[in-house]
């Protein structure tokens, strides 16, 4: 604890108090670009409004960008608490979403590139793991 302590002391000394000391214990504060479940959300947001004007490859690229930042469970390792389990649910709906996005602007971008037989095959393997991904247990 003693090292947590100075480590503190000397953020705050430089200008920098992350972590800081609160009344339950210690915060860390990050910025929305230092938070990857912000950028995520953030790439995907891009990535929608793009899909929606019907610009496929920009919103393949913004939604491929936001999913290759995940890299496991959200908040693995962590005992789940009332307040996580609302948070981890929405993120993981929120992937489920994007993939099947990416999905649809991947498939287009096949569509028009004559490619239509790979762009079903796709969508079709895409609704099977999404299907399975949903199933609980």
């Amino acid at each position: 604890m003693s090292g947590l302590r100075a480590v503190l002391d000397r953020a705050t000394a430089t200008g920098h108090p992350r972590p800081r000391l609160v009344s339950r214990g210690y915060r860390l504060d990050v910025s929305p670009q230092e938070c990857d479940a912000d950028v995520f959300e953030q790439l995907v947001a891009g990535g929608r409004t793009a899909l929606a004007a019907g610009d496929w490859a920009v919103a393949a690229g913004q939604l491929a960008r936001g999913l290759a930042l995940w890299r496991g469970d959200v908040l693995a390792g962590l005992e789940p608490y009332e307040w996580s389990l609302a948070y981890t649910t929405r993120l993981e709906q929120a992937r489920l979403a994007a993939i099947e996005d990416w999905v649809e602007a991947w498939s287009m971008l096949s569509l028009f590139r004559h490619d239509g037989v790979a762009a079903l095959g796709i969508r079709l393997e895409a609704r099977m793991l999404l299907s399975f991904a949903e199933r609980p247990g």
